[in-house]
C-alpha cells in the first residue's frame, strides 16, 4: 500500500521481528529500567512486561525464546507471552551447534555451560582456556575454540579437548585468510 505508520515514539535500544509482530526493547536509564512491548506490524501493542535492570538483546535461543543480557543476569524471554525466567550470570559468548541441539555459552564469570532444550538443561564443562571464540563443526559432533594463542578442538563423545596448534597470530587474526585443520 505504500503506507507508513509509526510503531515506537522516541527511543528505543532494539527492535526484533517475531512472527507477524515486532519486539520492542527501550531503556529507562533513569529508572534502571528495560521495557519489552510486542506490537502487531499496525502498532497496537498486543503485551508488555517491565524488567528492573537494564538489559540487552544477546541471542535468539529458538523462534520462541530469547536471551538478554542484563548488569548482574541473564535472562530468557518468552516472546509469545512475554515471560521472563532468569538463565545465569551474564553471557560473553553464546553459540548454537548448527543443529540448534545444543548450545554453548561462556558466562562472564568464566565459565563455560553445554546446554540443550532451548537452555534447560545445562552442565558444566572443563575446558582448556576461557575461549575467544566457538567454531562448531558442520555435524555438530563437537566444535573448535580459540583462545589468544591456542587452538583446541573438544569432542562432544567423551567431553575432552584437544591440542591442535598455537600461533601469536589468534590474538590478531583479521589478516588470517584461511586455516585447514585436520582433526582426524
Amino acid at each position: 500500500s505504500l503506507e507508513t505508520h509509526l510503531l515506537i515514539k522516541g527511543s528505543f535500544s532494539g527492535i526484533f521481528p517475531i512472527g507477524n509482530n515486532i519486539l520492542i526493547l527501550q531503556h529507562n536509564r533513569e529508572a534502571q529500567q528495560t521495557i519489552l512491548s510486542l506490537r502487531k506490524l499496525d502498532g497496537q501493542i498486543t503485551s508488555e512486561a517491565v524488567i528492573e535492570d537494564l538489559c540487552f538483546f544477546r541471542a535468539e535461543i529458538d523462534p520462541q525464546h530469547l536471551l538478554l543480557n542484563c548488569e548482574q543476569e541473564s535472562l530468557i524471554l518468552s516472546v509469545e507471552d512475554l515471560t521472563i525466567e532468569t538463565f545465569d550470570k551474564p553471557t560473553s559468548l553464546f553459540s548454537p551447534s548448527p543443529d540448534r541441539r545444543f548450545f554453548l555459552v561462556l558466562l562472564r564469570e568464566k565459565g563455560v555451560k553445554l546446554c540443550e532444550d532451548a537452555l534447560e538443561n545445562c552442565k558444566g564443562i572443563s575446558l582448556e582456556a576461557t575461549p575467544s571464540e566457538f567454531l562448531w563443526l558442520p555435524d555438530s559432533s563437537g566444535f573448535l575454540y580459540r583462545t589468544p594463542t591456542s587452538l583446541y578442538h573438544f569432542n562432544l563423545v567423551n567431553e575432552t579437548s584437544q591440542f591442535l596448534i598455537s600461533s601469536d597470530l589468534f590474538g590478531d587474526y583479521r589478516n588470517l585468510n584461511a586455516s585447514w585443520i585436520s582433526i582426524d
